[in-house]
């Protein structure tokens, strides 16, 4: 059996971070599906939900969530692994407190090398 590419659901509604992020992760070998919002997440997951790996959200975008997108899906897929970034400075935030004991989250700004090296440890978890 050939195993598939890591496939990850990308969550950003920065029309300028979006795409800088697509690329950082695409030139580390993975398949990057992108939503500009939790509703385009939604539609996306509704689509791919067998093959994704991954979902990096944003926390704060208009509508719904990141935490409210995140607590959605884990519904239909409990064990799914999940990276969280946000450039809102928060001591809640960045203890993982909101958003349970298996949170892991990423503070705006941060390198491509930060972000890749936490994507291969959450994957590796």
């Amino acid at each position: 059996m050939i195993p598939h590419p890591v496939n990850i659901l990308l969550v950003e509604n920065g029309e300028i971070l979006r795409p800088l992020l697509v690329e950082i992760l695409q030139r580390e070998g993975y398949a990057v599906l992108s939503a500009n919002d939790a509703g385009e997440a939604l539609s996306i997951w509704d689509q791919h939900q067998e093959r994704i790996d991954l979902i990096v959200t944003d926390v704060v975008m208009p509508g719904m969530s990141g935490k409210e997108l995140v607590e959605r899906l884990r519904l239909l897929q409990p064990g799914v692994k999940v990276i969280y970034i946000s450039g809102y400075e928060s001591n809640l935030l960045a203890t993982g407190n909101k958003f349970g004991p298996r949170a892991v989250f990423l503070q705006k700004p941060f390198r491509p090398a930060e972000l890749i090296q936490l994507v291969r440890e959450v994957l590796a978890s």
